[in-house]
C-alpha cells in the first residue's frame, strides 16, 4: 500500500550558500526496502545553485540548477528510511538562495 508524509508546507524553507536547511519527521513504519520517493518545489530565484540531499547522514543524490529564475517541482528516489528520519538540503556552492517548500514522501510499506 502507497502510503505518504507530508514534510513541509507551503511555506518555503530557503536555503543559502553554505547553508543546509533539516526536517526532521518519523513515521509509523519503516518502509518497504526502506526506500521512498520524494517530491517537492524549489524557486531557484538566480539560479546557478548545486544542492545535495542526504537523509540521516546518508548521501542521496546532488543537483544542479541552470541559472535563470526557475520553479519547478521535482522528484528524487531516496533510501535509508527508518521510523526516525532527518532529511537535508545542503547546499554545495553558488550565491542565489533556494527556497524549498511543498515537501512530500511516498513509500510502501
Amino acid at each position: 500500500m502507497v502510503k505518504y508524509k507530508v514534510i513541509s508546507g507551503a511555506v518555503p524553507e530557503t536555503l543559502t550558500s553554505g547553508q543546509a536547511v533539516t526536517f526532521n519527521f518519523g513515521l509509523p513504519d519503516v518502509p518497504d526496502r526502506g526506500s521512498g520517493l520524494l517530491f517537492y518545489m524549489v524557486d531557484t530565484r538566480e539560479g546557478e545553485h548545486a544542492y545535495r540531499i542526504e537523509i540521516s547522514g546518508s548521501f542521496q543524490c546532488k543537483i544542479a540548477l541552470p541559472k535563470g529564475n526557475n520553479f519547478a517541482t521535482l522528484h528524487t528516489p531516496i533510501g535509508h528510511l527508518g521510523q526516525v528520519n532527518v532529511l537535508q538540503f545542503a547546499s554545495e556552492g553558488g550565491v542565489a538562495p533556494v527556497d524549498i517548500l511543498n515537501v512530500v514522501l511516498f513509500y510502501d510499506s
